[in-house]
């Protein structure tokens, strides 16, 4: 048995955009905030990944029982790019970064490239996207904050804020809760993890992320439909 974290149920609707040979889509990200606690740069992994996810509820009739992500990241002459692939096959999505601007901002491609949402300070995706690509920055992993994202709509822009919790996890605890697979005591005992659970500001939590002090991608995140899990 692993142990969920627990999430509140809504009752938003999936966004999600098919056709006939499945799912594509590209997000383009034109810069990435993170904190310096991590030495590694968040979100860019330094090699070839394989992430795990279980789906549950809708998302489950769409994409299945599971599916393996395969994930890299390589150089452009901008910035880098990383691509995600659908049980090591075709390309479902893509996040780039351009330049060094502070300033986060974001674009959702369709499979046309038109694009379908944009945003800045931080990039959630609309509630039942099925790809492990959520971007946000924080600035302390040793307290509780905020942050903002920002979209822009009919020439308006409209603001959502967020609050994290952190909290320290023990390699006992992770490998309990069904978070990180078990492994020789002495292999983990030095293992600085953190939880980081992300809130709306009616404090509904939307997904919460496992790191490992100094990695490029998490150990471990779970949204309200789906569990995803990093396997070497």
């Amino acid at each position: 048995m692993t142990k969920k974290i627990g999430h509140k149920r809504m009752g938003c609707k999936i966004k999600i955009f098919q056709r006939q040979y499945g799912l594509i889509l590209s997000v383009l990200i034109l810069t990435v905030l993170w904190s310096p606690a991590f030495a590694a740069q968040p979100f860019v992994p330094e090699k070839k990944i394989h992430i795990e996810t279980r789906y549950s509820g809708d998302l489950r009739d769409i994409m299945g029982d599971s599916v393996t992500w395969e994930i890299f990241s390589r150089d452009t002459d901008k910035g880098f790019i990383i691509e995600f692939r659908k049980d090591n096959s075709k390309l479902f999505c893509s996040l780039g970064s351009v330049g060094s601007d502070p300033i986060t901002v974001f674009t959702l491609s369709g499979p046309t490239h038109s694009v379908i949402d944009t945003a800045s300070g931080a990039f959630i995706p609309f509630l039942g996207f099925p790809a492990p690509c959520r971007i946000f920055a924080i600035e302390d992993f040793n307290k509780p904050g905020r942050f903002d994202m920002v979209r822009e709509a009919g020439g308006r822009k409209f603001s959502t804020r967020f609050f994290y919790d952190t909290l320290p996890v023990s390699p006992k605890d992770a490998v309990k809760g069904g978070w990180v697979e078990a492994e020789p005591l002495d292999e983990q005992k030095d293992r600085e993890l953190v939880l980081i659970s992300i809130r709306n500001s009616a404090g509904d939590l939307l997904f919460s992320q496992l790191w490992e002090k100094g990695a490029s991608w998490w150990l471990y995140e779970e949204t309200k439909d789906s569990r995803s899990w990093k396997r070497e």
